[in-house]
């Protein structure tokens, strides 16, 4: 131990003594660390990956990979939980995406998977999704490709913006900007908006129980009518006899169709026979008028002409008797 004390003091003294070599020893050292530390920054953003790492490789062909930086440590997932990391990108010799995922061996990943390109962010921080599937699909191996039919990208904002009309984007536009100012005014509006909100719910709580009890009302209505329908269910019997009846009525009516055809041709002759005896009994009105005229005129003689013709039967009646 003094060997090495006296060997760094002896280093310490020579390096004060030979003109430049501090100097040197102090660039070095500090080369030394910037180096380090540029070599420790760089491995951490590219994601260094030993090559004793225990995962394996599926390639994943999408018809579009937006917004994927491979080598970045995009993640992969299943169900949720990290398992691996999107290693690198492809073309396919059909014109798709293909993606090298790297996944912990002690994943299964069946050939009846499914995998989903999404976002984590809305700056496009992308991540793949993998539901693994199971049997009676067979595992993949290292270095396996899955076809675009089991995968799903996202729909990114410019398509759909791209479907709109001038008008609907103008519209869009509109809204957002509104939006913007709604949100910047917010701190000084949102409060008494809550406020009045809160009176309002205030005012609504009689309309609410009045809707509720109508609720009630009207639960108990289809209750009855339920009980209604069961009870006219139950009569089945009556109901078919009804039916049967009203069928054989509308038969019967069915079958005189002719005979009310005739009769309703004879109603034009019927009506003109009506009339003429209508007219003929209005004349005989006329005629009985001055008759009935005359009865009346006649009706104060009368009891005193019965009244005699009573003692004419008498007188007759004591002469037959004699």
């Amino acid at each position: 131990m003094s060997s090495r004390v006296s060997g760094f003091s002896k280093f310490i003294e020579r390096a004060r003594s030979e003109p430049g070599l501090g100097a040197n020893i102090i660039a070095w050292v500090v080369a030394v660390v910037v180096g380090t530390t540029a070599a420790g920054f760089f491995l951490v953003n590219q994601r260094f990956n030993p090559p004793w790492e225990n995962r394996y490789s599926v390639w994943a062909t999408f018809d579009q990979a937006p917004g994927v930086a491979p080598g970045k440590g995009q993640e992969v997932r299943i169900a949720g939980v990290e398992v691996g990391d999107i290693r690198s990108s492809r073309v396919s010799s059909d014109g798709k995406a293909q993606l090298e995922l790297r996944v912990d061996d002690a994943q299964e990943i069946y050939s009846n998977a499914r995998f989903v390109l999404r976002a984590k962010s809305p700056l496009n921080d992308m991540y793949v999704e993998i539901s693994p599937g199971g049997p009676p699909g067979t595992r993949l191996r290292d270095g396996s490709v899955v076809p675009a039919a089991q995968t799903v990208r996202p729909v990114q904002i410019d398509e759909v913006l791209g479907h709109l009309d001038p008008d609907a984007r103008k519209g869009l536009t509109a809204l957002l900007s509104e939006a913007d100012v709604a949100l910047a005014n917010a701190p000084a509006d949102l409060p008494p908006g809550l406020t009045e909100l809160d009176t309002t719910t205030q005012d609504l709580k009689p309309v609410m129980q009045q809707l509720e009890q109508r609720r009630a009302l009207l639960a108990e209505l289809m209750t009855s009518l339920s009980e209604i329908a069961a009870a006219t269910g139950e009569d089945d019997a009556r109901l078919t006899q009804l039916a049967e009846s009203l069928q054989q009525t509308l038969a019967a009516a069915g079958s005189n169709d002719d005979k009310l055809d005739e009769a309703l041709a004879e109603l034009p002759t019927f009506s003109k026979q009506l009339r003429k005896s209508s007219k003929s009994v209005r004349d005989l009105v006329k005629e009985l008028d001055p008759t009935l005229k005359d009865i009346a005129d006649a009706k104060d003689d009368l009891p005193d002409a019965l009244e005699s013709l009573d003692d004419s039967i008498e007188s007759l009646d004591g002469f037959l008797d004699h």
